[in-house]
């Protein structure tokens, strides 16, 4: 009798992890700008907490509404240069109820020029406050991961090193490495991998793309040593 009552404490215990995980699960549905038509951006609802949503959504916000005025500042006094055509989508990366990671990928289209540029943010938040994650807040989740700091300069340098050995496709411009800080950009994954984002140009040729480095590579010395 004891057995089969622990059993059954223990399904209701499950039941309700699992309606509580499903309740903080956050909502994201595409909206398209009201003056940039080919501009697809995130609504964010955290469900039973439209502080953490609003907080959330204006964070978007100002980064493409950032992103459409820089590139008006840029070309408006260019005649050469004035067919500018912006484009974003997103793609969400990571959302456990605890974090929610969302990339936005943009675009700028400029009629006579030699190739569009993109640029890839990563959008990081605390989906039960609403609280921005940023690059200073990532001590604290490698300490609590690992017990130790591995999102640093110097690791991120020795992955980009392998990376740009192993393929012909990554040439890293002279005098980039060793780096000296870690790019503002970065995103989680579904199983809450680092990423750091460089941009074209940023630190290789625009055939690169944009290059993306996953700092949580389990096959990596400095992490199978821990």
């Amino acid at each position: 009798m004891l057995k089969l009552f622990r059993s059954f404490i223990l399904a209701c215990c499950l039941s309700l992890m699992a309606a509580t995980a499903f309740a903080a699960q956050v909502q994201v549905e595409p909206s398209v700008h009201p003056q940039q038509q080919d501009i697809t951006l995130p609504v964010v609802t955290v469900p039973d907490n439209p502080q953490a949503s609003a907080a959330i959504n204006a964070q978007i916000t100002k980064n493409i509404e950032t992103f459409i005025n820089q590139s008006d500042e840029c070309y408006k006094d260019n005649e050469d240069w004035n067919t500018v055509y912006l484009g974003s989508s997103y793609t969400v990366t990571c959302n456990d109820g605890e974090i929610l990671s969302i990339v936005l990928a943009k675009y700028i289209n400029v009629v006579h020029a030699a190739h569009p540029m993109h640029y890839t943010n990563g959008l990081n938040f605390n989906a039960q406050t609403g609280e921005q994650i940023v690059e200073a807040d990532l001590k604290e989740f490698s300490a609590t991961k690992y017990g130790k700091d591995i999102y640093t300069p110097e690791l991120l340098t020795d992955k980009l090193a392998k990376k740009a050995a192993e393929s012909d496709d990554l040439i890293i411009f002279d005098g980039i490495l060793p780096l000296s800080s870690l790019p503002e950009q970065f995103y989680f994954d579904a199983d809450r991998h680092v990423h750091f984002l460089f941009q074209p140009y940023e630190i290789a040729p625009y055939v690169c793309g944009t290059i993306d480095v996953d700092m949580d590579t389990e096959s990596d010395d400095y992490l199978t040593h821990r």
